[in-house]
């Protein structure tokens, strides 16, 4: 696999465009807006009326037969985002390897027919099909990837930030072998990527790529700091809403210097052994729940 640091600064800034201006996203260059992705909430959720809206797919205005397609889905920004992110059971990936989280299974069957409507009448014109988000978005992108793949002939791409476990290691296996051009992007500083916990049967899709503070790079499989079950709980509540989270904080990441670091130098080790784990506060599930910024 190959990172493209130009691409993944390009996707970023899309999804952070999505993020500034909902109604009017700045989208890729020549290209145009073909649906509104939007997850419906249980009959419970939206009788409280709890809503969200969740991405977009673009299709490129080209003058030639080939197109690319940009599939762009938000992060949890709402209070309905995280009931889903808290559905965390593992479940079977009907006609693929793995079981996935099923929250996250549930978001991308209501916006697949969606996104396959999009691209179905132009399937045989499309180049490349670029998979991104941010968080609970990139979460919902990486599990549809299997399905896209299979679907299209086209070559698919996915770079995903502050992406949560999504599956187990079954599904992380699959996903390495059958995907070339996917990257998981983890700041180190961020515990949203960390939930839900490896006791609970959950891995990342490896490799991942870390980053560190000064934008040092680390490809490195899911060996980092798990947590155990309350952590998950609550870095799942209280992580999203964390500076270290937001997208700006990814797009200022990918706008820096990019520096490749070997997993076994051993600044790489001390970056890998910290993430995750930062001050007291972070350390401590008591002293945590009183933390709310």
């Amino acid at each position: 696999m190959t990172f493209d640091k130009l691409l993944a600064k390009d996707l970023a800034q899309y999804v952070e465009n999505l993020y500034l201006d909902w109604n009017n996203p700045v989208t890729p260059p020549n290209s145009s807006i073909c649906t509104r992705l939007i997850v419906d909430l249980d009959e419970a959720m939206n009788a409280i009326g709890f809503g969200n809206s969740e991405g977009y797919v673009a299709i490129e205005d080209a003058s030639s037969n080939k197109k690319n397609v940009y599939i762009i889905l938000l992060g949890t920004n709402h209070i309905s985002d995280i009931w889903l992110d808290l559905q965390l059971d593992l479940i079977p990936y009907p006609n693929f390897s793995g079981k996935i989280h099923e929250g996250f299974y549930e978001a991308w069957k209501q916006i697949r027919d969606q996104i396959f409507n999009c691209i179905d009448p132009i399937k045989d014109d499309v180049l490349n099909i670029y998979v991104s988000g941010h968080s609970y978005g990139a979460a919902v992108g990486e599990i549809g990837l299997p399905e896209i793949q299979n679907r299209y002939s086209s070559q698919v791409y996915y770079y995903g930030f502050a992406v949560p476990r999504v599956g187990d290691q079954d599904f992380s296996n699959y996903m390495r072998n059958k995907f070339q051009n996917r990257f998981e992007i983890l700041y180190v500083k961020d515990i949203v990527p960390c939930v839900p916990s490896r006791e609970m049967g959950y891995r990342h899709c490896e490799p991942v790529l870390i980053v560190g503070k000064r934008g040092e790079l680390i490809e490195t499989d899911d060996v980092f700091y798990s947590g155990n079950d309350l952590e998950t709980l609550i870095n799942a509540i209280l992580g999203p809403f964390r500076k270290e989270h937001e997208m700006k904080t990814y797009v200022n990441l990918m706008n820096g210097t990019l520096t490749p670091l070997d997993p076994a130098d051993p600044k790489a080790k001390k970056i890998l052994n910290s993430t995750c784990k930062r001050s007291i506060w972070d350390r401590c599930v008591i002293l945590r729940i009183f933390r709310f910024w």
